[in-house]
């Protein structure tokens, strides 16, 4: 009688498609080994979860299974590119994705081209918001979206900002507000110009579009906020050049009230 044993890595691989390669993998955020970070670290952080992972239950992956995945994980290789042994690893792809055309170009997670100073190879602004008029296609008013910390500290500005996360919304009363993770700003712009009309600095790093929504015959915007500092190589991220650190207590939910209409 023949029977299908599967060894600890198998186990451990197949662990890896259905919990992890949704969000680790070629092209997407990195993982170092459980031989680098330990494996106490290893099991908290599966258990608690850090920045954007989410923490997993034992119901959700028991620990005969989180022991698969650490044996699995340890059979691969570091990624030479990215620091050596110690670097992120060479994972597996998700084989439920589309893995696109052949690859011409390849690094870490969120790799782009950068010169030797950090700054990115093409010149600012780096983000912009663009509005258009519909009924001709052209461009109504277009203005850079945040600011670059490192050189708004030495004078320069209107740069925007570099890989931010956020997008706008448009009240009905003609205001776009858009909140920017990098320089942790919250700003709210003439829908009809472009024209600032309030900015506002909070200690951590707006994520998201915000959401706009009226209680008790007044309207309110409302998103969510994190600290986190990012992970690997990524060169925007971990830079205070690029993106303004937040302090962890002041993450959370923030709610903004409208002035009440005259």
């Amino acid at each position: 009688m023949l029977t299908n044993v599967c060894t600890d890595s198998e186990h451990g691989y197949a662990a890896f498609t259905q919990i992890c390669s949704a969000c680790h993998g070629p092209g997407a955020i990195p993982m170092r080994s459980p031989a680098v970070i330990g494996a106490d670290n290893f099991r908290k952080t599966i258990r608690q979860g850090q920045d954007q992972m989410p923490a997993f239950s034992e119901s959700m992956l028991p620990p005969d299974r989180v022991d698969a995945l650490e044996a699995y994980l340890k059979t691969l290789a570091s990624s030479d590119e990215d620091g050596g042994e110690g670097g992120p690893l060479r994972l597996p792809p998700n084989p439920a994705r589309y893995q696109g055309p052949e690859i011409r170009y390849s690094g870490a997670f969120s790799a782009g081209w950068y010169t030797s100073n950090g700054l990115p190879a093409s010149g600012p602004p780096w983000t912009q918001l663009v509005a258009y008029d519909l009924n001709d296609g052209s461009v109504k008013w277009r203005i850079a979206d945040g600011q670059s910390p490192g050189l708004a500290a030495q004078g320069v500005t209107n740069t925007g900002s570099v890989r931010p996360r956020n997008g706008p919304v448009v009240t009905a009363g003609g205001l776009v507000f858009i909140a920017n993770d990098q320089d942790r700003m919250l700003r709210a712009y003439d829908a009809q110009t472009g024209k600032t009309l309030w900015e506002h600095e909070i200690e951590a790093n707006p994520e998201g579009i915000p959401a706009i929504f009226e209680l008790g015959g007044r309207q309110y915007l409302a998103f969510a906020a994190g600290s986190s500092w990012g992970t690997g190589p990524d060169p925007v991220w971990r830079n205070a050049f690029h993106r303004r650190p937040s302090k962890p207590e002041a993450q959370g939910y923030y709610v903004f009230a409208l002035p009440e209409s005259r």
